[in-house]
């Protein structure tokens, strides 16, 4: 976020604009709450202009019987994507068999590549 601060404060001094911001951000409590925050520590900033903030919400709890959650990671919300695509019901059967092969839950990066 502090990043993201300066930047904004970066375009003022030197006199350069940019469309969008990608944030990538934690999930600790819930996603409402998050945004309350981004906005509330954005709002003492002047803009040149609109700029949108993309926040990149990290944290999404991703539960299936073979695959291991740790915490929040950049994995647990690519497979949340893959999941709403359709993508891991495809392969819900590679899944399985690896997982039983192996004797272990599956990382989620494992699942990603």
């Amino acid at each position: 976020m502090r990043n993201t601060k300066n930047f904004l404060r970066a375009m003022d001094v030197f006199g350069f604009k940019i469309d969008r911001i990608g944030l990538a951000v934690d999930i600790d409590d819930s996603a409402e709450k998050l945004m309350e925050s981004i906005t509330g520590k954005l709002s003492s900033l002047k803009f040149t202009g609109d700029v949108f903030i993309i926040p990149l919400l990290i944290g999404y709890h991703f539960k299936h019987p073979c695959v291991e959650w740790k915490g929040p990671t950049v994995e647990d919300l690519m497979l949340n994507l893959l999941e709403k695509q359709g993508v891991l019901k495809r392969i819900e059967r590679a899944i399985n068999i690896l997982c039983i092969d192996l004797k272990r839950k599956l990382k989620p990066k494992e699942v990603i590549y």
